[in-house]
């Protein structure tokens, strides 16, 4: 889906058809620019997170302790505790 252009009531640009609206400013060519950088954006987000199975999710599967060792609060059984972080 490219990056449309539109207008209700004030102009903008949206990724595909019901994406977020971007507004700008009719006559300012910085303003219409940087809406455009917006709606491109965040299609490259979108095509990311379709590619990449899990990419972006906030569900339980990232949720607590990595694989492969312990999370980095979890400093129970730290060989030195003398040198542990205190939060």
């Amino acid at each position: 889906m490219p990056v449309e252009r539109g207008n209700d009531g004030k102009p903008f640009y949206r990724w595909g058809k019901q994406g977020k609206r971007y507004h700008y400013t009719s006559g300012n060519v910085r303003s219409r620019q940087q809406a455009h950088a917006k709606a491109a954006r965040q299609g490259r987000a979108i095509k990311t997170r379709q590619s990449r199975p899990g990419y972006g999710r906030k569900d339980a599967s990232q949720r607590g302790w990595k694989r492969g060792g312990r999370g980095r609060n979890r400093t129970t059984n730290c060989r030195h505790p003398s040198k542990r972080k205190k939060r």
